[in-house]
């Protein structure tokens, strides 16, 4: 059986499993599903779906408070807390921004961090970069400094990096930005 890191990530696996047809170890491609999608009003999927996003706002809220961080969320519903806007010019689409980036998980663990000497860089609404990054840059110019919460639909969502970032994690990304071209 799995460990999950959280409540709310079980939650949100079982009720996976019951919808797709998931086994208690992950996927398995030829387990047919034990209620197809299809049986299930639309209404009803629209309705588990805000039920989820609203308890993982719950989780990132308490999160955020423990910590004592003062943090604002968004529209788009990650949470920002900014400590040097940089520049007053904001990267467009299709512009590369070249940063430093911190990347942990709300446990702590830290997943990914830039060396110093090595800054990592992506094209705003191009690259392979997690969407909630594509929409956070936005509001930071060159030397900006900001951490942001990204919720896992914003992140790597059901299935994590496959690497070191778990299914249905929320990320606590820590950037600095080098510069934009």
């Amino acid at each position: 059986m799995k460990f999950y890191r959280s409540k709310f990530a079980f939650e949100l696996c079982v009720l996976t499993c019951f919808l797709g047809g998931m086994s208690a170890t992950g996927c398995v491609e030829d387990h047919a599903p034990i209620l197809s999608t299809a049986a299930i009003k639309p209404e009803k999927l629209i309705a588990i779906n805000k039920y989820l996003v609203e308890k993982e706002k719950e989780v990132i809220e308490l999160f955020v408070r423990r910590q004592g961080w003062k943090m604002t969320r968004t529209e788009d519903g990650y949470y920002c807390e900014i400590f040097d806007e940089g520049s007053a010019r904001k990267p467009l689409a299709g512009e590369l921004v070249i940063y430093r980036r911190k990347v942990k998980l709300l446990d702590g663990t830290l997943c990914y961090e830039t060396e110093a000497e090595m800054p990592e860089g992506f094209i705003v609404d191009g690259d392979d970069e997690i969407s909630g990054m594509h929409r956070a840059v936005r509001c930071l110019g060159a030397g900006a400094c900001a951490r942001f919460i990204f919720p896992q639909r914003l992140a790597y969502g059901l299935q994590g990096d496959f690497d070191r970032i778990p299914p249905l994690s929320a990320l606590v990304y820590t950037v600095e930005i080098i510069e934009i071209n």
